[in-house]
This record gives structure tokens, sequence and C-alpha cells, in this order.
């Protein structure tokens, strides 16, 4: 009589298990077709897809965790930056000194990544403007030393 009772219960918590796993896979599929049929759909309708799926995955609702599904649900690459860090980024490489022809490349190029809103591309940017410039400026030692052969 014992192990008919557990048999019962495992029965159960195993048909349990099955609505389970086919509820997780039924949002998933749910979530994929989502995911295909809403790129460059509605934004209204795409930030509430993206609220319901946080609220379906139990994820939490920071920033983050919205705009990674947003972009995912949208359809958008996840290297692409959004609208108001593109328009940061853009006023930063305005800002550049652009007096030579070699920063004026680097001014233009940054810009030109931040309007594609390409981040990797930014990035890239910056660290040869950064690299190129350390390589280009003279060492405090030297500097030391010009100035010192300069007052002799």
């Amino acid at each position: 009589m014992f192990l008919e009772r557990d048999k019962g219960t495992l029965c159960q918590t195993a048909q349990e298990w099955r609505h389970i796993s086919a509820n997780i896979i039924l949002l998933v599929f749910q979530f994929v077709i989502c995911m295909n049929e809403n790129k460059n759909s509605n934004p209204s309708f795409i930030a509430r897809e993206t609220l319901k799926q946080l609220a379906l995955l139990k994820v939490s609702p920071t920033p983050d965790n919205y705009h990674k599904l947003y972009d995912q649900i949208a359809g958008n690459p996840p290297n692409q930056i959004s609208a108001i860090t593109a328009k940061m980024l853009i006023d930063l490489a305005k800002e550049l000194p652009r007096h030579t022809p070699q920063l004026l490349n680097f001014a233009n190029n940054l810009e030109q990544a931040a309007n594609e809103k390409n981040w990797e591309k930014f990035k890239s940017i910056m660290i040869k403007l950064v690299t190129n410039e350390r390589s280009n400026r003279p060492s405090a030692a030297m500097r030391l030393k010009e100035t010192r052969c300069g007052e002799t």
C-alpha cells in the first residue's frame, strides 16, 4: 500500500513536469516567432512585447535587460548603440580637434560610426586615435632633454 501511494505521487509529479516542460517549450516558440515576425515593427508593439517577455522569462526589468530584449525582439544587431548614445558620441566626435588632416579624418570617421550606430567601428577608430596620438607625442624625458639642450 505504501508503494502504491508513492507511485501515484511520482506519476502526478511526472505529469506536472511534462506540463511545465510543454509550457516552457511553447513559451520559447512564441518568443522566437514573435522575434521573427516583428522585425522593424511598431515601436509601441515591441515595447509591450518586451515587457511581456521580461515578465514571462522572470528577468529583472533593469534598463540593460530591457534594452537587450527590446533589441532582440526588434531584430537589431547586438552591437548597435541606442539613439541617445549615438547622439552623445556624435557630439563628442564634433568636439575633437581637426587642425591636421589626420585628426580631421579620425573625427569624421568617428562621426560616421556614431551615425551608423556601430559601436565596434567607433571603438576601433577611438583606439587607433589614442594609440596614434600616444606614439606621435614625444615622451616627457625627450621633452626635458630638448628643453635642456635649448638652454645651453
